[in-house]
């Protein structure tokens, strides 16, 4: 992940001279990125290559949108092979995390997260989320949000992916609902919730052990040039 500065330097550099950016394209660009080189390379690439067929020396929000969908096509080896990095769990969560922060990319807290666990089935175990939630972070592929004066992974925290890209690539080509079976749908919002409650529940002392049972983006670097012709 670049700095801020040299972030800007790698969007705007190669072009100047040529092509203008509309004020709020440079930020929509780090915020589809994340600051990452090689993202912003094939965005940028995209972003030219529109430009020129549509003959124009200024690119604009819309601009950027269109190009959105060929980014995704061309970045997809570059997103499988972040994609193949983690482990299960951690493949796990980055869905979790895709599907529940919708399109524009909320920050979702631990409660939430557990919601959507309970809506599409899967075991929620604490201890393992948050080892998740570590690794996610170290690797720059989640942002933690706090009020706290220090960021670390906790119970009040929110989460999100960093790269808006990324987001939308596990939307569209790891959607949470693949691990699902067609005879076992997800749960509706309501049923989550309280699947969820009951989760919450100490086991009474009466129950017997049987019953407790069951209840059981480094980026790649690029040389690639993106000026204009």
């Amino acid at each position: 992940m670049l700095p801020i500065k040299g972030a800007i330097d790698l969007i705007t550099q190669p072009v100047a001279g040529s092509l203008e950016y509309e004020p709020q394209v440079v930020d929509k660009i780090r915020r589809l990125t994340a600051d990452q080189p090689y993202v912003i390379h094939l965005v940028c690439r995209a972003l030219v290559d529109h430009c020129n067929k549509m003959q124009k020396n200024y690119a604009t929000l819309n601009d950027v949108n269109q190009v959105q969908q060929d980014v995704l096509l061309s970045g997809s080896n570059h997103f499988g092979w972040l994609w193949e990095r983690f482990k299960e769990d951690e493949r796990l969560l980055l869905q979790v995390i895709a599907e529940g922060s919708k399109d524009e990319g909320r920050p979702l807290d631990l409660d939430e997260i557990k919601r959507l666990f309970a809506r599409f089935r899967y075991p929620y175990e604490a201890n393992k989320i948050k080892t998740s939630l570590k690794t996610l972070w170290a690797e720059d592929v989640i942002e933690v949000k706090s009020q706290e004066a220090q960021i670390a992974i906790s119970d009040t925290a929110r989460y999100a992916l960093v790269n808006g890209l990324l987001r939308q690539w596990l939307k569209n080509d790891r959607p949470l609902q693949e691990f699902n079976s067609p005879a076992d749908p997800p749960l509706s919002e309501t049923q989550a919730l309280s699947t969820s409650s009951r989760q919450d529940l100490p086991a009474s002392s009466d129950m017997t052990p049987s019953d407790i049972e069951d209840q059981g983006l480094s980026a790649h670097q690029h040389n690639g040039s993106y000026k204009m012709p």
